[in-house]
């Protein structure tokens, strides 16, 4: 009895991580999962007025095309004004076209009805790139600073970091004890990938090349996070394609990634593997962005239909969503809600009426508060192979509230007793009820003595009678019962 004790209070361990509240269980996390007749669904989500953010207004910003937007809070970075603390944006854009850019479905910024069909005959006219820098002092009025280092038609008064750069990821790493590091970037195309370091994020070097390494294919997102278990990096790309190009509209996308050998993100990497997310003809993941979050990974994969005909499930023909991920490990992915866009759609006419795509953030590290979350994300107005204009968006989300369940039962599995209180992140809704907890085989901590929880609380301590005291339980296990109104969602505990 004592080894099962032991073992129970290892796997409780292992599926949290220990936070500022305590050792903190997502309840999207499968393996604190004992039973549920409940439904997993996704987190509210609330678009910021603002919105759009920045969009395609100078002539080399002529299509943003999916933007692959980077955002990040820098408490350290002086801007143009010489003020430290800058919210700052990198993200791509397509500055130029071999022909007259309305007659290039894949050129043309002009909305277009989304579920559209576009003649694809159309779209092979060549494209130039670049990459661009904003920053922002709140992350909601945003300026393009004139950098004075790419040159566009003979003027560098503007903010071009380069002429090439498409799906360039950026990272952060405010750990690193070598200043020229602190800026991480991971960037390609088709056929050609690699790294490189920056002190500033503006002026990149110490470049190394990963194709031969990685085998890797690099039209797609690209981002990079820190393993602090393996102490490796994570950079998430594209596998070879599987299937010819002609069979599977220029190869399947197989979502992959490569890590590195050892801690030195400039060092050896390993071949590129899938990750485990299923593709088909008409149900494929550009791209996956990934962020830490609670002792795991959350990502966003942007899932889109490129075939002709009606998906049997995801996204419309041409629409993309942006669909809800986790990981353990940051290696095998699993979808929460495969069919359904974390980012809602917007309306006809809105800047984010046909796509969403998931910026790389870290939303615990840039710009949270108590209780909300910021999240950012590319709106485009048009299909994904159509004509379409797109932009920056943010939304904020409930602190802990990426998915959850909704109306009715749910028993988590045992969690160690580490402190002498119980606290949950939920929207308890507004009904009397309210959402109620019980200590599985505690007669004193029942469903029915727990006094209800309700409105959206983030480490909310859980009371019975209006007692929070779990002192006799400490250090031992315990298993939750969990009764959750229609109308309210429970999202996460911690002791």
């Amino acid at each position: 009895m004592q080894l099962l004790a032991t073992l129970i209070i290892v796997a409780a361990q292992a599926a949290g991580k220990q936070s500022a509240a305590g050792v903190k269980y997502m309840l999207l996390d499968d393996r604190n999962i004992v039973s549920a007749d409940a439904k997993l669904v996704l987190g509210a989500v609330v678009k910021h007025p603002a919105n759009p953010m920045i969009t395609e207004e100078r002539d080399y910003e002529m299509r943003f095309d999916n933007m692959q937007p980077n955002v990040w809070y820098d408490p350290l970075y002086k801007g143009v004004d010489g003020v430290a603390g800058k919210w700052r944006a990198w993200y791509s854009a397509f500055t130029s076209c071999a022909q007259e850019k309305t007659s290039v479905p894949y050129c043309n910024n002009a909305p277009q009805t989304c579920g559209s069909q576009t003649d694809l005959a159309k779209n092979g006219a060549g494209r130039g790139a670049g990459f661009l820098y904003a920053e922002s002092p709140d992350g909601i009025k945003w300026t393009k600073p004139s950098l004075n280092i790419t040159d566009w038609k003979g003027s560098k008064a503007n903010n071009l970091l380069e002429n090439s750069g498409m799906t360039t990821g950026v990272f952060l790493d405010e750990t690193t004890t070598d200043p020229s590091q602190r800026y991480k970037i991971s960037t390609g195309t088709n056929g050609a990938g690699g790294i490189a370091t920056s002190h500033d994020g503006l002026t990149w070097t110490n470049n190394k090349d990963l194709q031969n390494m990685t085998h890797a294919r690099w039209d797609t997102p690209k981002n990079t996070v820190w393993d602090p278990i393996r102490k490796q990096w994570i950079i998430y790309v594209r596998s070879t394609p599987t299937e010819d190009g002609k069979a599977a509209k220029w190869g399947m996308r197989i979502q992959s990634y490569i890590h590195s050998l050892t801690d030195d993100f400039m060092g050896a990497w390993a071949p590129a593997t899938p990750t485990g997310l299923n593709t088909s003809l008409n149900y494929q993941p550009d791209g996956l962005v990934v962020w830490p979050y609670e002792g795991i990974y959350i990502g966003i994969g942007n899932v889109f239909n490129p075939s002709s005909t009606v998906a049997l499930s995801g996204a419309a023909i041409g629409q993309v969503n942006t669909v809800l991920g986790w990981s353990v490990d940051g290696r095998r992915w699993k979808w929460i809600k495969p069919n359904d866009s974390f980012m809602p759609l917007g309306k006809a006419g809105d800047f984010d009426a046909c796509g969403t795509f998931g910026a790389k953030q870290d939303p615990l590290r840039t710009g949270a508060n108590d209780d909300t979350l910021r999240f950012y994300y590319t709106g485009c107005n048009g299909p994904f192979f159509g004509s379409r204009g797109c932009a920056l968006g943010m939304a904020h989300i409930q602190r802990d509230g990426w998915a959850g369940y909704k109306g009715g039962s749910v028993v988590t599995a045992p969690a160690r007793v580490v402190a002498g209180v119980l606290r949950v992140s939920v929207d308890g809704g507004s009904s009397k009820t309210g959402i109620q907890i019980g200590i599985f085989g505690d007669d004193g901590m029942t469903i029915a003595t727990c006094d209800p929880i309700k409105g959206k609380v983030v480490d909310h301590v859980v009371t019975w009678g209006g007692s929070s005291d779990l002192s006799h339980l400490l250090n031992g296990a315990f298993m939750l019962e969990w009764q959750i109104p229609d109308d309210a969602t429970a999202f996460a505990f911690s002791m």
